[in-house]
């Protein structure tokens, strides 16, 4: 476990995710393991390991067979390797995030209705990859220990295993105390990086944009996603800004009447706020072709 986890810290909090599953097979803990490093580090020799404690496992290495909607890969199994998956589309990810937290699931069997079925499937994701799946910073569903540099041999290792050295694993787990486990997926420095590593582009100068300005119309930011105002505003929604009309009922000192024009902000922002923001800068303007350059410069 040290050479897997050189850092103690995260070594004990990924030993006592197994001694959970373990000793309380059926109640699982909202949070997974995503384990990345090179080949050879010893991440397939752990699933190994486990899996001879877990009768109830199953691996895949293709994310349509978890997001199949016949599939049955959480029912009835107790560990699931997610082995060298490679990253999924933002939908795809939001499909399987009720599969990694939630009690219980819609499943729907081939040739069968539909029914909802608990789950306490422990998910570990083993990667190559230094970022196997986009993270933001809210997530809270993976655990990112540091990632594994060092290669080993795990033969003598997978033979002692063998010969009965699972049995001395598995009464040491047995014999740990794993209250302290938490029910949120502690944040590591791994996980920071690749939430990172996440951002594109246009996330970062959306970024800078709201660093700049705290009221504008949807046009200045739509520019941003090819002038599709729908991306544009889900995007915002995940920042925390919502839309509204501030001078729908109380009239603008700037415009001199009332206006049902919508304006973004953040949502802790007090309309009487954003009233005083508008009517002190310049007008936005609503048209569609107003240049992301001249409309930065609003507020």
């Amino acid at each position: 476990m040290s050479h897997c986890f050189p850092v103690e810290q995260e070594r004990s909090v990924v030993e006592l995710w197994i001694a959970h599953m373990v000793q309380y097979p059926a109640y699982r803990k909202p949070w997974h393991l995503m384990l990345t490093g090179t080949k050879g580090t010893g991440k397939g020799t752990l699933v190994e390991m486990l899996e001879m404690m877990t009768p109830n496992h199953q691996s895949v290495d293709d994310f349509a067979k978890v997001n199949d909607m016949h599939s049955t890969v959480f029912n009835g199994t107790i560990l699931l390797h997610l082995n060298d998956v490679k990253s999924l589309s933002e939908s795809q990810q939001t499909r399987i995030k009720a599969k990694l937290s939630d009690s219980s699931i819609s499943v729907r069997r081939l040739y069968k209705e539909a029914a909802v079925e608990k789950i306490y499937t422990r998910v570990i994701l083993s990667s190559n990859d230094a970022r196997p799946l986009r993270l933001d910073a809210e997530e809270r569903r993976w655990f990112c220990p540091t990632r594994m540099e060092k290669t080993q041999d795990t033969q003598d290792f997978k033979e002692w295993l063998k010969a009965g050295g699972i049995n001395f694993v598995y009464d040491h787990l047995m014999s740990l105390d794993v209250s302290p486990l938490p029910n949120v997926a502690p944040k590591t420095a791994t996980f920071y990086d690749m939430v990172e590593a996440s951002r594109s582009v246009l996330d970062v100068e959306l970024e800078s944009f709201l660093d700049k300005h705290k009221v504008f119309q949807i046009a200045a930011v739509s520019d941003l996603f090819g002038r599709d105002s729908q991306i544009a505003s889900h995007k915002l929604t995940e920042h925390n800004y919502k839309r509204s009309r501030p001078f729908q009922k109380v009239v603008s000192k700037r415009y001199k009447t009332t206006t049902n024009t919508w304006f973004w902000h953040h949502k802790d922002l007090p309309l009487d706020r954003v009233r005083e923001i508008i009517d002190t800068g310049d007008d936005p303007g609503d048209d569609a072709e107003t240049t992301l350059e001249t409309t930065l410069q609003i507020f």
